[in-house]
């Protein structure tokens, strides 16, 4: 087995990238999370590697240490739906990977199971009105990173109520 890495490529820029979906393209503190990438069997969901990586204030990533082969690649965020690229070849050394096609990390799921449902907003509701530092606040719910949950939160939880990760 030969150690890979992977960079989340940007296509008009050739930088790594995972946006989110209200994020813009200017950096911001908010866009550092935490994801979790994992390598599938190519179509099936058996997990062959999982590592962690922190995005930058761009919402670019890089993972380094990974097995070389074809895999499918799932990312997801503590608080998103995953998204999947199918068959992705990493080689040996450096792998530019354009996630840009696959859309945004969709915010919503703050209880983690890769689904937005009830259960997700009963926990928005619970920290609703509350910021960091205030008795009830859930930064799970928070999907914007501002520090409060609030409208904003919510109506990122309704755009994707109902949906299931990748």
């Amino acid at each position: 087995m030969v150690d890979s890495s992977l960079k989340h490529e940007h296509p008009t820029k050739g930088e790594p990238s995972v946006y989110n979906s209200l994020r813009t393209h200017k950096p911001c503190p908010s866009y550092n999370v935490t994801l979790t990438l994992s390598l599938l069997q190519p179509g099936t969901e058996t997990v062959v590697h999982s590592v962690t990586a922190t995005s930058d204030q761009s919402a670019y990533f890089t993972a380094t240490g990974l097995p070389a082969g074809t895999y499918d690649l799932r990312v997801k965020g503590s608080h998103t739906l995953s998204r999947k690229l199918s068959s992705v070849t990493l080689t040996p050394g450096d792998n530019a990977v354009n996630w840009a096609t696959l859309g945004s990390l969709k915010e919503g799921d703050a209880n983690g199971d890769n689904f937005v449902t009830i259960l997700d907003f009963s926990q928005l509701r619970n920290s609703f009105s509350k910021c960091d530092g205030t008795a009830g606040y859930d930064a799970r719910a928070d999907f914007n990173g501002d520090g409060c949950t609030t409208i904003l939160d919510f109506s990122l939880l309704r755009q994707s109520f109902g949906q299931a990760g990748e």
